[in-house]
């Protein structure tokens, strides 16, 4: 029994049923329906100036197992598309906690629907 591995699939169950959203998970020509948590982040990234832009990004946080992410897929959520981004050279996705249960999607708004 891991005491941190079982709450984990609890909070991804309290999660999907009470802090998630509908969205679509596009690759290539297959759509796939799934529940995600909606979160955001900040990456830092230099200009072509030399200056330190902050950029706030959107991620999903989805349970694990459910579709393979790779670089260039698309997540459609509230009428706009977000495409799988790596940022500084970064994987597309992470695992959002230590037992791989779900995983954190990075992403780049590309626009509407």
């Amino acid at each position: 029994m891991n005491l941190l591995r079982d709450a984990m699939v609890t909070l991804k169950e309290l999660r999907e049923t009470h802090m998630a959203e509908s969205v679509v998970y596009v690759h290539g020509a297959t759509r796939t329906t799934m529940l995600a948590r909606v979160g955001f982040s900040t990456s830092s990234e230099i200009d072509e100036y030399g200056g330190m832009v902050e950029t706030r990004n959107v991620d999903f946080i989805i349970a694990a197992g459910v579709v393979t992410p790779a670089l260039g897929d698309v997540v459609e959520w509230d009428g706009r598309k977000y495409m799988l981004s790596s940022k500084n050279g970064a994987p597309c996705w992470r695992n959002a906690d230590n037992h791989g249960i779900s995983l954190r999607l990075s992403t780049k708004e590309m626009g509407t629907v």
